[in-house]
Parts: C-alpha cells; structure tokens; sequence
C-alpha cells in the first residue's frame, strides 16, 4: 500500500480547510441529495463528500457507508487532494497503491473508486466528491462528466456557503436560486426515482408527467428508434395536443435527429433564432422550445431512443440544472427500459423451462421467502409467482404430510453446511393424487446471516413412477432369479465370464460362488461337445436364441452331469452383447426316461414275435385260407385284425423312438435336391385322402435347392405331418404344402384346414404319446408321430414349428439349412 502524499502547499490548504468551516459542520442537505443522486444515477452503493483533514478524512455527506471518517493514510482520496485532478480506479485489486489496503482487504471491500476534487474559491482541494463499488467496474465518458457535474455542484455549494458567509450581493443571490433549482431538480429526480410506483408503463408516464412541469413544457415523449422511424412510445401532453402513443415518423424529420448525433443533452430555447432552423423537423412541427437526450442501452452504440420535452413557445435559455434533470432522467429510463428488457427475457427463457426457478430465503429466526418465482411454479403448485414469493407457506402446505419432516431436515442441513439442496419429494394438491417433485438449489450464505438458495423445481412423476415400477420389476425378477428351481446365468457373449448365477445352477456342480465365475467355458464342458457349441453360438449370432440342447457339465470332483440349455441374447445399457440362459440339471429326468426307454423296448420286443404270429393268422384266416367264415366272426376277426396292425404301428414307433433318443437309429446325411424328396412323399401320401376327397397341393420351391439330409428320414418325417394333415383335414378339402427361404434357411409348411391345435395344448405339442384331449381332434394315433417327426429333423440338423392358420387350422413346418449342391 502505498500512503497518500501531502501536496507542496499543504499549510496554506489546511488553512483554506479550516477557515471554511465545514469540518464538524452540521449535514447538509443540499450535499446530502448530490451523494444520494450520484448514488442512484451511477448505480453505486457507496457516494461520498469527503474532506481531507491533517490526519484524516471526514464525511461531510455519506450514502452507503456508516463510518464517520477513516485515517488520511489509507484514504483514496488523499491521493485525489495530492494531484488535484478526477482520479478512475477500475479494480483496486490490481492497483500497487490500494491492493493490500485495508479499506480493499476489509470492510467495506472497495473494487471500484472514481473521485473528482471540490475546491474552494481560492482553488485549495478540500475533499472530493467521489462514488464506490464493491465489484470491479468502469466509468465512460458520460459517466464521468456526470461525476464531474455533481461534484461541481458540491464545489459550488461549498463556494457558495463561503460567499454568503462574505456578502449577500445579487451575484450570490443568483447563485442561490440556480442552486435551489437544482436542488428542486435533484429532489424531483430523488422521487421519480425512489417514490414513484406501479408497471413501468405507469412510472414513465408519471415521470413525464413531472418533467413537463419541472421544465414549462407542453409535451413530453419517450420515443422508440427502430430502422429510421421514429416512434411514440410514452406520452404526456396539455389538453388539445394531437399525440398518442404508437404514433410514428420518418426519424429525419423529428428534433431527436438531432438529439441522437449529440454525446450530451440537446437543449434550443427558440428554434427560430437557432442555427437548427434549418431542419426538416421545424417546419414539420413548428416546435420551438426542445430539450432531449438519447436513451442509451447497455452499450453506447446500442440506442433506444430518446427522451425529450418540448413546446410550440420559445423559452429563456436552459440552466444547468434543467440539463443535469433531463441527463439524469434520461439515466433513469434507460436503466428502466434495460432492467425490463433483461426481465422480459428472462421470463420468456424460463418459459421454456420444465419447471420453476426460484429463489428460497431462510433467516436464522425460522422466518421464510421466495423473493423470486418463475411463472412454472402455476403449473407444479397452481399457485401464481406472485402469490408463493407473498406466501413461503402456499407451497409448503401442498408438500406430502409424509415427506414434510425429510424436506425440512434437508433444508436445515443445507442451511448449516452451506452444502447443495437435492431431494425427491412429493406434493398432494387437495384431493389429487400425490405427484413426485424434484429440487435442486445451491446455498449462498448472506452478511445477514440468512441464507438464500438458487434453484429448480421440476415435475418428475412420470420418471419415478417408471422407477418405481422397475425396482418392482427388478425385486420380482430377482426373487425368480434366486429361488428358481433351474439353473440361471449371466454371460459375456465375447469372453464367455459368467456375470450372475444363481444357487440352482451352482449346487450340483461341487463349486462355491467365489470358484464358479472364475472357470473357462471348456473347464465345465467336456470337449467332445464343442461342435455342439459352435452350431449353438452360430443360432445365437444369427437369430438371437440357442437351444433348447443336452449337453454335459464337469462337476468340481470330475464327474459329469446332464444338463438342458436354452437361451437368449440380450445388450446392456452400453450396448455390450450378453447372454440369459437357462441350465437344467437334467439328471433325475434322465435317469427315468432311460427306465421307460429300457421298459419300452423289452416290451416291444417281446411283444412283436407274438403279435406277429397272431397278425400272420389273422391275415390267413380272413384271406379264406381255412375256408369260409361266417359272415359275424367275419366281422369280428377283420376287427381283431386291425386292431393288432395298429399295436404293430404303436410297437415300430416305439422301437424308432427308442433307437432315435438312444442314438441307435442310423442318420445317414448327404446333399439332395429338395423338390424331389417333397415329390416322393406326397406320392406315397396322396392315397390316404383319396376316399375323402382330400387332395394335396403343393407349390413347388422357386428354386431346386439342396439341403443335407437323410432322404429316407426326412420322407418319414414329411409323411408324418401329411398323414395327419389329411387326418384332421375335413371331407373334400385341400392340404396345402408350400416352401419360403432366405439366404441361409428354407422352410417347408404343411397347412390343413382342420380344427387346428388348442392353444393350451401347443406346448406338449412334440411330447410323446401326446394327443389333444378336443373332441373334434379324437383320430386314430399312437401319440408318437410329432415327437419322431421332431427328434429326426432335429437330428439333420434343423427344427420344426407349429403356428396356429388364420381362419381355422394348422400349419406345421419344418426349418433346414440350406446346401451347397455337390452335384
């Protein structure tokens, strides 16, 4: 910091000082208003008059400071005296003299000082006439000659008082009536600026109202400049003038032409007798007298328009205290207009805002506000901004009873901490249903004490409902997961790692929880499956699904054990490709079907030698070989003879049944042509409805294409789904066989036009011995066809699927890889 030095004739100041008799001297109104209107016109907190005393600095009028004085060695102002010119500090900080300066580093934290110097008569600097900001700031040029203005006012208030003091001539008499003009000029503006109230439209046109007086004016007029037109905004004006707002004019042929080339205020008392006569706007108007000034925005190029007052009479010429008025009232109004263009964007921005910004006032005592609510507010509360920022209560009442007590805790937390307010709250409004709410504010401790918060106030029911629903979800699905029967696994679709499990899948496997996850895929499956995988991670990759398939999994102790997997693919929330699967421990089922396979095949064979001895007599005796029956035992021996020839049927499908799950059956494969394999099975069909009058239709695939099957299995297969289409299928109709492909499968449907397959039948549909207890389905059957059908396609490698038909009937068909032709 660097002291004030004193100047080279500081005795002779000290003595002009104290001869004037102003330290300790009572306040001075006059003085008092130039500090308040520096204040306000120059949007400051601080204004000051201050003199600079041997050891110190007085105030003789102070705005925004409560100290009386402070020493002349920190003081700004000692400098000031000491060069004797206007002295513009932007930032106090970063100025060597005043950095580390107590009045910067403490109480009241300068940032900002712009000082002019008042001397007396003699020309001693007294003191200054200076302004003070605790944010770093600067003056333009208008600013500082309007500095330089009031502080030439207070000089000449404390020239005057020494001049009185002398003698009460005519000169001094003047001088007190040019001061109690500006005195009444500063007073008018004091109450425009602080006095006057209602929308900005009511406050101008009040503020016209009282210029037009101050001034003897007719007429007074805020304008709007826009694109060369000049245009009434705000008016007031003597009975019988022909104005109104809205009114517009080519901006050339109006005085404020003129008004906008000037830096200051334009000010004729006699157009006429001015060198303006000249102008267009004079014999547009035939107005005389003319004060204005422009109406600048926040940047001097940025321009609203003017403010100015006029009359059809001439005048006597314009003091200086009717142009500070009209400088500082043009001041106020375009404070005004930007204060209100900056509120009016704000409002249409938080317009756009799903919700409300507000903010929220706590004061140590408990006392609450909203000093500020937006207009979103209506649409969570239905109260309006202005009701919440009158009432703190209209919006805590309509807080859940249940949630009240977590939200005031919240805020007192907040209050103590300084740390954000966050919380998901709800609100009930009369008898509505409860709606979530979310806030969100940050602290800001205050120097009374209070602390004010910044906020947002957002509707989110619709969110949290959905979570709501999902953790729902979510615990339900996770019961299912845990206590499921089978085994379910989690997996990385490209490293394979298990992600989740749970015990069903863990307990016969011998491992913990904490081993499981970290065995390789081939640690549980023995090799000789891998083909197996391979075909069921190429389903996987092409149509999402694998399975179902038998496989084996390695316990810990070596030993293996069956298991039945089916599973899907799904992505996580970052796109990464998983698996869902199902791990059936199918042991127990394994171990009973082999005890019926084993029952069934012993039965079979013991019962084919007799039964084909009884159906090789039977076929005798009804052929006449032992003579002529009569025409009842007849009857009865074709019955007997047809009923054994079906017990032969139940026996093959057994056998193939039981050579096809043991993996006896021989599956020989190889590439064949596709058509003539359909070709041969619906000729060695198509006699099984020719009593009903059932015929076969089939469309021919577009193309020939291969497929590597074995062609007698894949005929047996066929002949099963057309023997039972034809079984089912009503007299005199058609069954219908078609072919569909894409690039890598093609598809063989056989449609009928029968009942159809009852829906809570179609899982069991491929079970063996499963057969629709519907009466309209009761045919002839052992039960066996569909599961054989299934169990020999499976093995040449595709599937076979049923779909209900629209319109009655079903559609059964048989999915192949499609070869390419070797031949």
């Amino acid at each position: 910091m660097k002291a004030p030095r004193q100047p080279c004739n500081e005795s002779a100041r000290q003595r002009a000082l104290e001869g004037a008799g102003l330290l300790q001297s009572p306040a001075d109104s006059r003085l008092d208003r130039l500090t308040e209107v520096a204040r306000f016109s120059l949007s400051v907190p601080i204004a000051l008059v201050t003199l600079v005393d041997n050891e110190r600095q007085w105030f003789k009028s102070r705005q925004g400071l409560n100290v009386p004085e402070t020493s002349r060695e920190i003081s700004f102002c000692g400098h000031v005296i000491y060069w004797d010119t206007p002295m513009l500090i932007p930032d106090a900080t970063e100025d060597e003299r005043f950095a580390d300066n107590p009045l910067v580093t403490g109480s009241p934290g300068i940032r900002f000082y712009a000082g002019v110097p008042i001397h007396d008569e003699s020309g001693y600097p007294l003191g200054t006439l200076c302004v003070i900001d605790t944010q770093p700031r600067t003056f333009d040029e208008s600013q500082m000659e309007c500095l330089q203005r009031l502080a030439d006012l207070a000089e000449e208030s404390i020239r005057q008082d020494q001049r009185q003091a002398r003698s009460l001539d005519q000169a001094q008499r003047q001088r007190e009536l040019e001061l109690a003009r500006t005195n009444r000029a500063l007073a008018l503006l004091n109450d425009i600026a602080f006095e006057l109230q209602g929308s900005l439209d009511e406050q101008i046109q009040q503020a016209l109202a009282l210029g037009r007086q101050f001034l003897g004016l007719d007429i007074g007029i805020v304008s709007d400049i826009t694109g060369g037109w000049y245009t009434v905004r705000w008016c007031d004006a003597t009975d019988g003038v022909p104005l109104e707002p809205g009114q517009q004019f080519p901006l050339g042929d109006t005085y404020c032409d003129m008004a906008l080339s000037q830096k200051r205020e334009l000010a004729i008392s006699s157009m006429k007798d001015s060198d303006a006569s000249a102008h267009p706007c004079y014999e547009a108007f035939q107005l005389e007298a003319y004060i204005g000034t422009r109406l600048e925005g926040e940047t001097q190029d940025d321009v609203f328009g003017t403010v100015n007052f006029s009359s059809p009479q001439p005048r006597e010429p314009f003091n200086d205290s009717e142009r500070l008025f009209i400088r500082l009232l043009g001041q106020w109004v375009s404070h005004q207009l930007i204060h209100h263009n900056r509120q009016h964007e704000l409002e249409k921005l938080l317009q756009q805002i799903p919700g409300a910004i507000y903010q929220f006032r706590l004061w140590p005592d408990g006392t609450m506000a909203f000093p500020f609510m937006s207009s979103g507010v209506e649409a969570l509360y239905g109260v309006t901004p202005d009701e919440a920022m009158r009432d703190a209560q209209s919006l805590f009442s309509q807080t859940h009873p249940e949630d009240l007590p977590t939200i005031n805790a919240s805020i007192q937390r907040s209050f103590e901490t300084l740390e954000p307010w966050n919380i998901e709250f709800r609100t009930q409004r009369d008898d509505d249903l409860p709606r979530w709410m979310k806030g969100s504010s940050v602290p800001e401790k205050l120097p009374d004490g209070s602390v004010l918060w910044h906020g947002f106030l957002g509707d989110i029911h619709q969110r949290k409902q959905a979570e709501l629903a999902l953790e729902s979800s979510e615990a339900r699905l996770r019961g299912l997961f845990e206590f499921s029967p089978i085994g379910i696994a989690l997996n990385d679709l490209e490293t394979g790692r298990f992600l989740e499990l749970n015990d069903a899948l863990l307990a016969p496997t011998g491992y913990t929880r904490e081993e499981f996850p970290q065995l390789t895929h081939w640690e549980l499956t023995p090799i000789e499956y891998e083909p197996r995988e391979r075909k069921a991670l190429e389903t996987l990759r092409t149509t999402g699904r694998y399975g179902p398939y038998e496989k084996e999994f390695i316990r810990k102790d070596g030993s293996r054990y069956p298991v039945r997997l089916q599973g899907m693919q799904i992505r996580d929330a970052n796109g990464k490709p998983l698996i869902w699967s199902l791990i059936e421990d199918i042991t127990e089922s394994k171990q009973i079907e082999n005890m019926k396979n084993q029952f069934i095949a012993t039965v079979s064979h013991e019962l084919r030698t007799p039964l084909t001895a009884i159906m090789g007599s039977l076929k005798l005796v009804n052929s006449g070989t032992a003579g002529q029956l009569p025409e009842k035992a007849g009857n009865l021996l074709t019955i007997a003879q047809r009923n054994s020839e079906r017990l032969a049927q139940l026996i093959n499908d057994l056998l193939d049944m039981e050579k096809l799950v043991s993996g006896k059956l021989r599956i020989s494969t190889r590439i064949e042509r596709l058509n003539p394999i359909i070709d041969e099975a619906l000729e060695a069909n198509r006699e099984l409805g020719t009593e009903r009058g059932i015929t076969l239709a089939y469309q021919a695939c577009t193309a020939n294409f291969a497929v590597d099957v074995d062609r007698d299995r894949l005929i047996q297969a066929l002949s099963n789904l057309l023997s039972n289409a034809i079984k089912f299928s009503p007299d005199h109709s058609s069954v219908e066989i078609r072919c569909s492909c894409d690039d890598q499968l093609i598809a063989i449907h056989v449609q009928d036009r029968g009942p159809g397959v009852p829906q809570e039948f179609e899982y069991n549909l491929f079970d063996r011995f499963a057969q629709a207890e519907a009466s309209n389905r009761k045919k002839p059957g052992t039960g066996l066809g569909l599961a054989i059908t299934r169990e020999l396609v499976e093995q040449m490698g595709g599937s076979i699927h049923y779909q209900a038909r629209e319109g009655g009937g079903a559609t059964f068909t048989i999915v192949l890889p499609i070869a390419e032709p070797t031949f």
